[in-house]
């Protein structure tokens, strides 16, 4: 967790020392926006970003009272997070050396909003399943695609329900071929002439097979197992 973060929970943990409410906290912020915009009219020195985030907080104050945004502007006007949600006016007395943007870190600098054309990325996003010669998982088809996840299945649900249906129909199909490959195996390596000089066993049976098929671990086993359990009946 970040250290900001972890200053408010460890202060506002104290006893006494939580008793706030969020009036009292946009009246603080407005309070300490003013006195700050005050102590920069004389030599209008006033940071670009703060001027954003002061414009940000007139033209659309119901979203300023995110806490990405209380936090960055914590940062700005170089005031504890903690001061700023619990109303302390002390902090206005505090000399004011502004930071940047550029100076927050990384967890909370604004990231630039990427503009997409929804209709090419369809597009973008048909001609990769097309070229697919076997039917990605939706997570890796985004990955393809140079989207997320949740891009896709917000723009394109429908499309979003055939890469998964497709993905999980040639899963299936390719778990019913390799137990198919398994069994086969596995019986022919308990009847067939070509392992004659071998152990009739199923370790042995394992070993080589594992070796020959290169299946997976337990549908190799299962399918040795099921095999064996049938001759063993056949021969009792």
């Amino acid at each position: 967790m970040a250290h900001d973060l972890l200053d408010v929970f460890s202060k506002a943990a104290r006893a006494g020392q939580s008793e706030t409410s969020f009036g009292s906290c946009k009246m603080f912020v407005a309070d300490l926006l003013n006195e700050f915009t005050e102590s920069m009219k004389s030599d209008d020195s006033m940071p670009p970003d703060l001027k954003l985030l002061m414009a940000e907080y007139a033209r659309n104050q119901h979203r300023f009272w995110r806490l990405i945004t209380m936090r960055r502007l914590a940062y700005l006007l170089n005031v504890s997070l903690y001061d700023l949600l619990s109303s302390n006016y002390r902090a206005i007395q505090l000399p004011y050396k502004p930071s940047t943007l550029k100076e927050l870190p990384t967890q909370i600098k604004p990231h630039k909003k990427v503009v997409r054309n929804h209709k090419q990325e369809y597009q973008k996003i048909v001609a990769i399943i097309e070229a697919q010669p076997i039917p990605p998982s939706l997570k890796r088809r985004a990955r393809l695609a140079n989207v997320s996840v949740g891009y896709m299945e917000y723009r394109f649900p429908s499309l979003v329900r055939q890469v998964v249906e497709k993905s999980q129909a040639y899963q299936k199909r390719e778990q019913l071929v390799r137990r198919y490959r398994a069994q086969a195996a596995a019986l022919q390596f308990f009847i067939g002439d070509r392992y004659a000089d071998h152990t009739r066993s199923r370790k042995e049976a394992y070993r080589v097979l594992k070796e020959e098929t290169g299946l997976p671990k337990w549908v190799l086993k299962n399918a040795i197992q099921t095999a064996y359990g049938v001759l063993q009946v056949g021969a009792g």
